[in-house]
């Protein structure tokens, strides 16, 4: 039984209303209280201190009330597995060949609302032109791709947005398939041999609070 599923349980059984838990917690804000139970019902949200009010309200038994707990987290877990695997199978599906750039570690330069806003993609990405991907060998491609990177200052607007935010750029990767990838270090003026797996792809994230 989980979390949401007990709480309605024990309810039911000492005769307790939605509106009245929040006064058995020794919460005033009623509203607060509500939404507050509610993301730890739904396994969005540990809250440490609620869970120690409901171990102590007469309404819950701790031991079930950890075991419910218990089966919440494994929802939780579960639901957020399955929605990776079908943000995987899109991305997979949406896929096109694409140079990634990598700049140096660190925070970046600009606002979190500025990364949200724009997208990662933004900072990150550079598109590669029809004609070189319709080139027959990996050999030509890496070449003109050299060229291509090699002219990015070039491009003011392109290489102002790629500076922007993380920095100068350190490498270009250039993602040949979603699994593969070749990487040019712009130091050593040179591609790196076909790689397996997926270039660092830092992510968006504000936490919670």
């Amino acid at each position: 039984m989980n979390l949401s599923a007990y709480v309605a349980q024990q309810c039911a059984r000492h005769d307790v209303r939605r509106g009245q838990l929040p006064t058995a917690l020794g919460l005033g804000n009623i509203n607060k209280a509500l939404r507050r139970l509610d993301a730890l019902c739904a396994g969005e949200f540990f809250d440490a201190d609620l869970l120690e009010r409901m171990r102590r309200c007469r309404l819950f038994a701790p031991d079930d009330l950890d075991a419910a707990v218990a089966v919440t987290i494994d929802e939780a877990r579960a639901a957020n597995a399955a929605c990776e695997e079908r943000a995987e199978l899109l991305r997979r599906n949406r896929f096109s060949p694409h140079l990634w750039v990598e700049h140096r570690p660190g925070r970046p330069d600009c606002t979190l609302f500025t990364l949200y806003w724009a997208g990662m993609n933004h900072f990150k990405r550079v598109a590669i032109p029809q004609e070189v991907l319709d080139m027959v060998s990996v050999e030509q491609r890496l070449q003109a791709l050299t060229l291509l990177i090699e002219q990015l200052p070039n491009d003011a607007s392109t290489w102002s947005r790629l500076h922007y935010g993380f920095g100068p750029p350190l490498l270009f990767h250039y993602r040949i398939t979603y699994d593969a990838y070749y990487t040019f270090d712009l130091a050593q003026q040179r591609w790196s041999e076909e790689r397996s797996g997926q270039p660092p792809i830092p992510t968006i994230s504000a936490g919670r609070r």
